[in-house]
């Protein structure tokens, strides 16, 4: 049962969303996306994270999310949320551009 669809029973675990992102050939600035594995509570932020990294990686990415955000600080504002998303994008394209031998 996913965690964003109806009520996880207690003790299981929800596995998020999983998406498929790449960047469009004809447009530097557009992306496409394909949820694989939807789960309500995650896929917005999924799909957000995995186009950014795509349009910026220049890449196709796979991107797995089970971050819940209602459990944070302020009950997972909009700022939070973007933080988290900014944070992880960053980290990402750091660690790929090493990687990469860009950096």
């Amino acid at each position: 049962m996913r965690g964003g669809d109806a009520a996880v029973p207690r003790g299981k675990v929800g596995v998020g969303s999983f998406v498929y992102a790449m960047p469009s050939l004809r447009n530097n600035k557009e992306t496409i996306c394909t949820p694989l594995i939807p789960d309500m509570a995650t896929l917005e932020t999924t799909e957000r994270i995995a186009r950014i990294l795509a349009r910026r990686l220049q890449v196709p990415v796979y991107l797995g999310n089970s971050m819940n955000f209602a459990a944070m600080g302020a009950g997972g504002s909009v700022e939070e949320e973007m933080g988290v998303v900014r944070d992880v994008v960053e980290t990402v394209a750091g660690v790929w551009g090493k990687k990469d031998g860009s950096s």
